[in-house]
């Protein structure tokens, strides 16, 4: 047995505006947008193999009230230029900034750090 997809899928009051912020932001890639009765959405390539399905739900309001419920990780080439492009948002939410960790496991040492999409 194995897996031949991964996807994630998000629901949102606002698709649109949190397509937007992956994909403008965070530079990820708009592979196809549905938008048919009863289906809208869109599907983000995180990189290849690995894409996030952000959809529009009925029952989906407001601000998630358990933002640490989810955690989405992505290992990234250079971790400032992604807390940069959040930061450079008007309005973002930094939970930890980039700090060092796993230094106990030998050849894992990484910078982590946490945000919330909007």
């Amino acid at each position: 047995m194995k897996i031949i997809k991964f996807r994630y899928t998000l629901f949102s009051e606002n698709p649109d505006k949190l397509a937007d912020f992956y994909t403008r932001v965070l530079k990820f890639k708009q592979v196809i947008k549905v938008d048919r009765i009863g289906e809208y959405g869109y599907g983000i390539e995180a990189c290849s193999g690995y894409k996030i399905w952000i959809a529009k739900h009925s029952k989906i309001k407001g601000k998630n009230r358990d933002p640490f419920r989810l955690v989405l990780s992505f290992y990234v080439d250079n971790i400032a230029d992604y807390f940069n492009a959040v930061k450079s948002e008007k309005s973002y939410t930094i939970i930890e900034e980039p700090n060092l960790t796993c230094v106990e496991i030998p050849n894992e040492e990484r910078l982590v750090g946490a945000f919330l999409d909007i």
